[in-house]
């Protein structure tokens, strides 16, 4: 790893450490996205896969995960207070709330909790991992943390997969952009193969139909939300094909410019049976250990999908992605 990467990693994890710590002298406060990204100096677009890529956790589960530990431990060092006062002190928004992933996280409620005579937080939590056929090993990051979320971020309580074998070992560039004009199908209900699939159908075969497609056309993907701040059927995905300047829409075709600009590629392959599955692992991989070595940090547009795959590919199943993300000096 030469100096730039090393640096680049001390910054990445730097920035990280500064909203943990924040986030743990602000339990109490409404933490927003935005506040949360500019302590880390970093675009609230694309903050919380960069949070997750560093800490194996999510920004909301890391956050829960805190107001719970603090929970308890007033729970074991100050007896008279009230439940339902340690919840609210700890960033809860209703007592019901609290109780529900408290009992989620520890297996027993704040009450039980609070009765027990081994009420060190370790013996508890291992206790209840035993009691559960897990042989009392430790969770992993983000697994079993439910409940309030960071204002505006859906919580995602799912261990991290394992990477696949397709996202491992990508070959990264930074390549400049050209701005180009695209013709889209719009999908509003979430990142999903089952509505997007017929998007990009819909799409191509209006532009084959008006001529407009060729050696030189591409396929684009663009995922407008990101599924952490938006509710996961609610995110917009644009199903895009390249087209020539001055192209107009038609009914749900519509027709915009993506700017110029300059992004990190990566080619990825895979069996678009597990499409999802291989483009979900090269996304993290591409969070978790390009950019803490790249000297780059996100910028604050969408990222794409460019699909380079042949009719034959196609034909077999195959797919063959460029995955881009938009950067800026760090």
């Amino acid at each position: 790893m030469d100096h730039l990467q090393r640096q680049t990693r001390r910054e990445y994890a730097a920035r990280i450490n500064r909203v943990q710590d924040y986030i743990a002298d602000h339990l109490d406060d409404e933490l927003r996205l935005e506040t949360l990204a500019e302590v880390a100096g970093f675009s609230p677009w694309h903050f919380h896969r960069v949070f997750r890529g560093m800490t194996g956790e999510t920004l909301a589960a890391f956050t829960q995960r805190l107001r719970l530990q603090a929970a308890a431990n007033r729970l074991i060092n100050s007896p008279r207070d009230k439940v339902s006062t340690v919840a609210y002190d700890c960033g809860f928004s209703s007592p019901s709330n609290f109780a529900r992933a408290f009992k989620r996280h520890f297996g027993l409620s704040a009450g039980e909790f609070r009765r027990r005579k081994d009420r060190k937080i370790g013996a508890v939590y291992r206790k209840q991992r035993k009691d559960n056929g897990k042989g009392g090993e430790e969770a992993a990051p983000g697994m079993s943390h439910t409940g309030d979320a960071v204002d505006g971020v859906e919580n995602d309580n799912s261990p991290s997969k394992p990477q696949s074998e397709e996202a491992r070992m990508l070959d990264y560039k930074v390549v400049d952009f050209p701005q180009r004009t695209v013709a889209y199908v719009r999908v509003s209900q979430g990142y999903n193969s089952k509505y997007i699939g017929p998007a990009f159908q819909k799409v191509i075969t209006w532009a084959q139909a008006h001529e407009l497609m060729g050696p030189r056309t591409e396929v684009i993907g663009r995922s407008l939300d990101d599924p952490e701040v938006t509710p996961a059927d609610k995110c917009r995905y644009d199903a895009c094909v390249t087209v020539p300047e001055g192209t107009r829409g038609d009914g749900e075709i519509g027709v915009t410019e993506l700017p110029a600009g300059r992004y990190v590629t990566a080619r990825v392959e895979g069996e678009y049976a597990r499409v999802s599955e291989v483009l979900g692992a090269a996304w993290s991989e591409m969070f978790r250990e390009w950019f803490p070595t790249s000297g780059y940090k996100p910028g604050n547009t969408p990222c794409m999908e460019i699909y380079r795959e042949t009719e034959e590919d196609y034909k077999q199943g195959r797919m063959v992605c460029d995955i881009c993300e938009p950067v800026e000096p760090l």
